[in-house]
């Protein structure tokens, strides 16, 4: 799925504008990258949770930030007391480079 479907299918179910509906997207993404990149972490209650964390620098890699994704259990998004749990251990950087976790 992508952005413009998730906006159309959103839109739909709200029996909302399309337009309005991109807006918040838009707003909503702009506070978390804000936040993020200031180094705060953001939890999405029923859907998971985005944090920073600091990789000491590699032979000729330097240092850099990442942030880790952690989708909450089945569990929890059923709304009982469940914890966030990382499916794959990958991340992402704040630069948008993909790679597999090495932990």
């Amino acid at each position: 799925m992508n952005l413009k479907h998730m906006r159309d299918e959103i839109a739909k179910a709200c029996d909302s504008q399309t337009g309005a509906v991109a807006a918040i997207q838009k707003e909503t993404f702009a506070r978390i990258r804000t936040a993020l990149e200031s180094g705060e972490n953001v939890q999405i209650p029923e859907f998971g949770k985005f944090s920073v964390r600091d990789l000491p620098a590699e032979g000729e890699k330097p240092a850099r930030k990442v942030v880790r994704f952690r989708a909450a259990t089945e569990k929890a998004a059923a709304g009982e007391n469940g914890t966030a749990r990382e499916p794959d251990g990958d991340v992402e950087t704040l630069a948008g480079e993909h790679r597999g976790s090495e932990e």
